[in-house]
């Protein structure tokens, strides 16, 4: 039969001063020693430990540590999982992310409450966790909303997790990496070109791979009517999409042709409104060179 027994809390300091009183306490029930308020070391008795060391373990004795004090504390949502990956305790702060009560949650599969973990690659991260006694750290897209930052690690009844939401600080910053990463794949790709537009449709900047397009060096480019790069027979098309985009409308793309190709061949562009604040500051143009 599983014998259950509460950690009691005690300071370096404390048990250097009374060492024989809280040796007596260690012999009834686990002790864990803290340093600067940090549990440190666990303090047990004989017995207790000879029957983990032995491989009878937590099935025969378990340590239950009294975790709540410390886990409502935490800033981040905080949940322990037996083995099969049921919800076995949680602090305040999880459930009111999980958006359910504690006695609605115990029990509840971990896959229910976060149906993206069930999903790969995460799944095989958190059974790993229970597997090898090695922590996992993952970003589970999409929550609420957002994305959540999980990390998982072992716990005497199985496993526990921490959860935490991406921050607004976070998500700009990921955006703008996003951004980064997508304007060296453009550049990398060296043909498709992009421009951003001014609300009087004048070119305010222009990429190396646009000015190549077109056959205008960048400098010139800018503050130019974006309309006089196309050939006569495409101005108007090009000219009601911008109004259109930057009007509040939809996304466009049109088949065009440029003064550069002296309106020979067909080039696709595609419009994008240019938000600022509160309203449109302009449009982003995106040519493709074939």
């Amino acid at each position: 039969m599983t014998q259950i027994e509460t950690m009691q809390y005690v300071s370096s300091a404390e048990l250097t001063r009374n060492f024989g009183a809280w040796q007596d306490r260690a012999a009834r029930a686990p002790l864990v020693v803290t340093h600067h308020g940090r549990p440190r070391c666990v303090l047990l008795a004989a017995d207790a430990y000879a029957k983990i060391s032995h491989g009878s373990g937590l099935e025969e004795y378990e340590l239950v540590v009294d975790h709540a004090p410390l886990s409502e504390r935490l800033d981040v949502g905080f949940v322990i999982l037996d083995k099969s990956c049921g919800v076995r305790d949680l602090n305040t702060l999880a459930s009111v992310m999980l958006g359910k009560s504690r006695d609605m949650l115990i029990g509840v599969s971990l896959f229910t409450l976060l149906p993206g973990l069930a999903e790969e690659p995460f799944q095989t991260q958190i059974r790993r966790v229970l597997r090898t006694d090695a922590p996992a750290r993952l970003d589970l897209p999409g929550w609420d909303g957002r994305g959540l930052h999980i990390h998982a690690f072992p716990w005497p009844t199985g496993l526990a997790l921490t959860m935490q939401a991406v921050s607004p600080e976070e998500e700009a910053e990921a955006e703008l990496a996003g951004a980064r990463a997508l304007r060296t794949a453009l550049d990398a790709h060296g043909n498709i070109g992009t421009a951003r537009l001014t609300v009087r449709a004048s070119i305010a900047q222009v990429d190396a791979n646009f000015a190549r397009i077109v056959g205008i060096a960048p400098e010139r480019l800018e503050g130019s009517r974006v309309t006089d790069l196309f050939a006569v027979a495409s101005r108007d098309a090009v000219s009601a999409a911008l109004e259109h985009v930057m009007g509040g409308g939809r996304d466009e793309a049109l088949d065009v042709r440029l003064l550069a190709d002296e309106g020979k061949r067909t080039r696709r562009i595609a419009l994008a409104a240019w938000r600022e604040g509160y309203g449109i500051g302009g449009a982003v143009m995106v040519l493709h060179g074939s």
